[in-house]
């Protein structure tokens, strides 16, 4: 019997996607057996598919030029290019970086690979949609049972109280006025919060479902995200349902709508760049009713952007102060003395200076552009909206970099548009 390779592939890219959903479970193993070899799980599985998809590409003669440069050539020469840039930094510290950094981008890779042509495009891209609106659903029922039953939840982890350290229970338990921040089926409430506003504009971009089931998704969704207690969520839906109120005087330009997303994007990332950059939005807010609530989510913020930026000014701005030198993630004993890197602005400063910060930018508005500029996409409107939310808000608040699996949906999702042409029409 012939073994239909394709389908296998696309068939072990969904498990293991589907795997990456539940990071908490494994998480829990990890702590519970304290087996190194667990605690890697995502890294292994990503690079064990990686080399799958490539070895598929050769054995089942698929090696065009294009994908030969794209998922051979250009993941050695990143790879390279990162770890000479890197010469002079703990080698510990490279390779950490490296898992976090660089280790998605090969599951993107990997998946560009087993896709032949847009069809296969097609076809893969709404079958990933219709199982991460799945996911969210579960996730959002795994959010209501951990607010509702906390305490039984608390007990089933064998957890006497609330941590952050993520090391007694392999989960980051964070609680607001003694209520648990529920992470769903994730480790942290944030993945669970930005996994809701993925969901909520695939459900309104893709639109795969009829529209009583689509208002009934995205009412989920939100009270998903309001759930989580995850403010850059919440946010980032309402500016989602202001630019969506904004481009429906322009449906059928195609054009002009996805202009009208780019200029928003900017306008609303420098507001949000001048807002947790600077003391005047808190100054304003510090003696009204909202005081609490713009300390903890502006004031805090402000600090630390400039505890980092004059850390960076006083090694090197342009490069910044070394790879995985900051960061309260990484291996013991290497993390005594560095600092949070909570939003992915100062992420990308500590670690590759002012220059990575510009190239970063550089890189995610010229992909908007490109979309615009080019024929009708696969998934160009979910890229943008995805863009537009971790340019306008999440970039200076949160950092979706180091927070996996989000991060890998995000490159994948960004990724469509730019390899694949629309066979919709």
């Amino acid at each position: 019997m012939k073994v239909d390779l394709k389908n296998t592939m696309i068939k072990v890219t969904f498990i293991c996607l589907v795997m990456f959903c539940f990071t908490s479970i494994f998480s829990l193993l990890s702590a519970r057996l304290n087996n190194p070899i667990i605690k890697l799980w995502k890294e292994i599985i990503v690079v064990l598919y990686y080399f799958m998809t490539i070895f598929y590409v050769f054995l089942a003669r698929k090696s065009t030029l294009k994908k030969i440069v794209v998922c051979v050539f250009l993941p050695a020469f990143i790879i390279v290019l990162y770890l000479i840039t890197a010469l002079g930094n703990p080698l510990i510290l490279v390779f950490y970086q490296v898992k976090s950094d660089l280790i998605p981008f090969f599951f993107v890779v990997g998946l560009i690979a087993v896709i032949d042509d847009s069809k296969d495009a097609f076809l893969v891209y709404y079958k990933l949609v219709k199982t991460l609106i799945i996911v969210g659903v579960i996730n959002f029922a795994l959010i209501i049972i951990q607010k509702i039953f906390t305490e039984w939840f608390m007990l089933f982890l064998q957890i006497d109280d609330f941590n952050n350290s993520s090391r007694g229970s392999g989960l980051r338990l964070d609680n607001v006025n003694e209520s648990l921040r529920a992470m769903g089926s994730f480790t942290t409430f944030i993945a669970s919060g930005t996994l809701m506003v993925i969901c909520f504009i695939l459900v309104n971009e893709v639109k795969l479902y009829k529209r009583w089931l689509r208002l009934s998704l995205s009412v989920m969704f939100l009270a998903g995200a309001i759930a989580t207690t995850y403010k850059t969520a919440i946010i980032g839906i309402a500016l989602y349902l202001l630019i969506k109120l904004i481009i429906y005087f322009f449906q059928g330009n195609r054009g002009i709508k996805n202009t009208t997303i780019i200029i928003y994007t900017i306008c609303v990332f420098f507001s949000t760049c001048f807002a947790f950059n600077n003391y005047f939005l808190y100054n304003q807010l510090k003696s009204t009713s909202v005081h609490d609530l713009a300390y903890s989510s502006i004031y805090i913020r402000v600090k630390q952007h400039s505890d980092i930026y004059w850390d960076v000014e006083k090694s090197n701005l342009i490069t910044g102060v070394g790879i995985g030198v900051n960061g309260t993630e990484g291996p013991d004993g290497f993390k005594s003395s560095s600092k949070a890197l909570d939003s992915t602005y100062v992420n990308i400063l500590s670690n590759y200076g002012l220059l990575g910060v510009i190239l970063y930018l550089s890189i995610l508005f010229a992909i908007m552009l490109t979309i615009t500029a080019r024929e009708q996409s696969v998934g160009e409107n979910t890229a943008l909206m995805l863009l537009l939310y971790h340019l306008s808000i999440e970039f200076f608040t949160n950092n979706i970099l180091m927070n996996f699996p989000l991060n890998l949906f995000f490159y994948i999702f960004v990724a469509f548009p730019i390899f694949y042409k629309d066979i919709k029409k």
